[in-house]
């Protein structure tokens, strides 16, 4: 079993043994972590659509730590969900504080 220190935002994660009628039907499925709630100490998980799924649940669970299997590390590292992208013809120009005018 891979360390709960991995479990960061981002995270791709395993789901398994959940027991309540509602969310048993969820392990084994596939999930992205979103955001850690301490005061709770759950993970909020949305789930990825399945392979060749027509429709699916995108509902997002708050689950514990323990029922939660490491997949793969976050895509992007840094937590951050944006990209700035600038084009070569863009002008800065005029975007800054006027000190930089």
């Amino acid at each position: 079993m891979r360390s709960q220190d991995e479990l960061v935002r981002g995270a791709r994660v395993r789901i398994h043994s959940l027991q309540s009628a509602a969310h048993a039907n969820r392990n084994g499925s596939l999930g992205v972590l979103n955001q850690y709630d301490p005061a709770k100490a759950r993970w909020e998980v949305k789930f990825e659509r399945p392979r060749g799924a027509a429709a699916w649940d995108p509902e997002a669970l708050a689950l514990r730590p323990d029922n939660l299997e490491f997949v793969s590390a976050p895509a992007n590292p840094s937590g951050f969900d944006w990209q700035v992208h600038v084009h070569p013809s863009d002008s800065l120009r005029g975007l800054g504080p006027s000190i930089f005018k």
